[in-house]
């Protein structure tokens, strides 16, 4: 049985081969056209396409067009994302705060929501979740703490899940596979050990990809990284860094200066709210990402 075309999601891209969720037909493997090439265009997951030549039987189809993208992704490498799971912990690795925030931020400036998941509760202290709970909640953050070891807080994670597109990112070896294998033991993710010597993760997940794990619901494990990744600082200009901070929302605007970057102007209203309702820890990862060159 052949169909002319039909419309899916890429989840997956091998050497040039495309899997193609369709919902209601399944997923097709599909060569790309040499037309992309020509375009400059390369196909990533998360794309919506258009697939024709289609053989049911074989499970083959030609990836044909790509449909206009909502977002895209640089790291990691994904097209029309509706959120993002932020996973990271406190203990083995120790989290990094101004990786969070660039995470956050990054975020913010591609349109997609940030949801923040503290793994690893079964060996971290509860003082060290209240602390990040006290540090992000002011912004408006979700935050799920988790034991993916124990399989305890999953169900809350899950059910933010359903009808989204959500990607889970963050430094290596904080477990985003295994978070991902506790929910959805089906998917068999490969994990890896922390190095002891450089508390550092191994990837084990070398590319991004989406699984459907509800009717249009996809969740995708990426790469993870253990450092400031100066990839994403193109797409936080100082001027309007201050909008993907969402504490700084209610005084924007009635600064003295109307190109107030809040940093050495005087009369700031962003200043005047550190310590109250903005986080001094929030405020000065803003100011880094201000002053980076």
């Amino acid at each position: 049985m052949h169909e002319e075309s039909l419309t899916g999601r890429i989840v997956k891209g091998v050497a040039g081969i495309y899997d193609v969720c369709v919902p209601g037909h399944g997923r097709f493997a599909c060569p790309a056209r040499g037309l992309f090439k020509k375009l400059g265009q390369t196909p990533i997951p998360g794309d919506l396409a258009v697939i024709t030549r289609i053989d049911m039987g074989k499970r083959t189809a030609y990836l044909h067009k790509l449909l206009e993208r909502s977002n895209e992704l640089i790291r990691p490498r994904a097209a029309n994302v509706t959120q993002a799971l932020l996973v990271f912990s406190t203990v083995s690795p120790e989290v990094n705060l101004l990786v969070v925030d660039t995470m956050l931020a990054y975020m913010h400036s591609a349109g997609i929501e940030p949801v923040l998941c503290v793994n690893k509760t079964d060996i971290t202290p509860a003082s060290s979740i209240g602390e990040l709970q006290k540090l992000y909640t002011p912004g408006g953050y979700r935050v799920f703490p988790v034991s993916a070891a124990k399989r305890e807080g999953l169900d809350s994670l899950a059910g933010i899940l359903p009808g989204q597109v959500t990607i889970l990112a963050g430094p290596s070896g904080v477990g985003k596979s295994s978070i991902v294998n506790a929910m959805f033991p089906g998917l068999s993710l490969e994990t890896g050990e922390l190095s002891a010597k450089i508390q550092r993760g191994k990837n084990t997940t070398r590319s991004c990809e989406l699984f459907e794990i509800g009717p249009d619901t996809y969740l995708a494990d990426s790469p993870g990284f253990t450092s400031f990744d100066a990839a994403l600082l193109p797409n936080l200009p100082k001027e309007g860094l201050d909008q993907f901070f969402p504490e700084f929302a209610d005084f924007l605007g009635r600064c003295y200066y109307g190109d107030c970057l809040h940093v050495s102007e005087h009369d700031c209203a962003v200043k005047e709210q550190i310590g109250e309702a903005i986080p001094p820890a929030r405020y000065e990862n803003y100011v880094k990402l201000v002053a980076r060159k």
